[in-house]
């Protein structure tokens, strides 16, 4: 009787086994994917963070630029109109 429930609680124990086999390698794979989606955040993180780079670069040079070339626009007209006098 004590030898049938050896074998039972031995087989108990292998399935317990395997079910903690299967539970890490489904961690492990859940783990995996986590890192997955980690690294695709972090490249969308640097590719949004370059987009805004350059949005930025252009909405700030674009007045910059504007007002710069009204104003030399304005100098140089100014000047040739000083210079008619």
């Amino acid at each position: 009787m004590s030898g049938i429930a050896l074998a039972m609680l031995g087989v108990a124990l292998t399935m317990s086994g395997v079910a903690l086999a299967m539970l890490s390698v489904a961690l492990t794979m859940s783990g995996v994917a986590l890192a997955m989606l980690g690294v695709a955040l972090t490249m969308s993180g640097v590719a949004l963070a370059m987009s805004m780079k350059q949005l930025t670069m252009i909405l700030v040079n674009s007045p910059l630029q504007m007002f710069t070339h009204n104003f030399a626009v304005r100098s140089l007209s100014s000047q040739n109109i000083n210079s008619h006098k």
